[in-house]
């Protein structure tokens, strides 16, 4: 709370973390398993054991498909999500001062995210670095219209972003990490 520009910090997790969480009026809880109809982590566990027999990194995806699912009931116009297992040291700014908001930007090239990026939006890789950062300030409305472009993508199957995105990634892959949903964010928008 301290070195993040925040109003409240939504805690989105399972409810057996709400006896850990401080008693203070800027922490508020929303349950990861109601969050987005349909998007329960036995949902995502479901649908990656039916394409390749395993589940053993639904939790890894079911993360960032939350990070996305925030804007389907985002009432602000920008959120930032951070990732639980780290921790600002330092204030971090988000937005410049025109108002636009920044990207931290680090060194990393992981194929398997481009090639799911690719059968998602028909989108490659945007810039040299990568957008995977631990954190990253999300445009609720750009990020509602990606969703929605996921959705429309006819040639994969599923219904919901989610479903599309898991079946966007290639079977081989699917056990290993092959979808970043900064690395998508970001390249969409650029």
């Amino acid at each position: 709370l301290q070195n993040l520009p925040l109003r409240r910090l939504v805690v989105l997790s399972a409810p057996d973390i709400l006896p850990l969480l401080p008693a203070d009026g800027r922490v508020a809880f929303m349950d990861e398993n109601t969050l987005c109809p349909g998007l329960t982590l036995a949902a995502v566990k479901e649908l990656i054991y039916r394409r390749i027999y395993t589940d053993k990194r639904a939790g890894w995806y079911f993360q960032q498909f939350l990070k996305l699912a925030y804007a389907r009931v985002c009432t602000d116009e920008a959120y930032i999500t951070w990732d639980a297992d780290t921790i600002p040291l330092r204030p971090i700014p988000y937005q410049n001062g025109a108002g636009q908001y920044l990207f931290t930007i680090k060194d990393e090239y992981h194929p398997p995210y481009f090639d799911t990026l690719g059968a998602l939006l028909g989108l490659q890789k945007q810039i040299p670095e990568s957008f995977i950062a631990e954190n990253m300030i999300f445009d609720t409305a750009l990020v509602n219209e990606m969703l929605g472009e996921i959705e429309a993508n006819g040639a994969l199957e599923g219904g919901a972003f989610w479903e599309k995105i898991l079946y966007a990634v290639a079977p081989g892959q699917l056990a290993g990490s092959a979808f970043s949903e900064f690395e998508t964010f970001g390249s969409y928008v650029l």
